[in-house]
């Protein structure tokens, strides 16, 4: 993660979603496959809203995943 420049609000948030992905591919985050995150995606729109996936898309695409 880059966190330079970041608030720690944001820092904190995006560590929790990367041990989240992580936890739940069962994987290391710079290995996880195009699938992998689909499928994740997937989970928490099944479980969670569309605004959880939408900040964490925002995340995805800041760490250039």
């Amino acid at each position: 993660m880059k966190p330079a420049g970041l608030q720690p609000n944001t820092i904190e948030v995006y560590s929790q979603a990367t041990r989240r992905i992580g936890n739940y591919c069962d994987c290391r985050v710079e290995n996880l496959t195009t699938g992998q995150l689909l499928n994740y995606f997937n989970y928490l729109l099944e479980d969670r809203s569309w605004n959880v996936v939408n900040r964490l898309l925002i995340f995805v695409k800041a760490q250039g995943v």
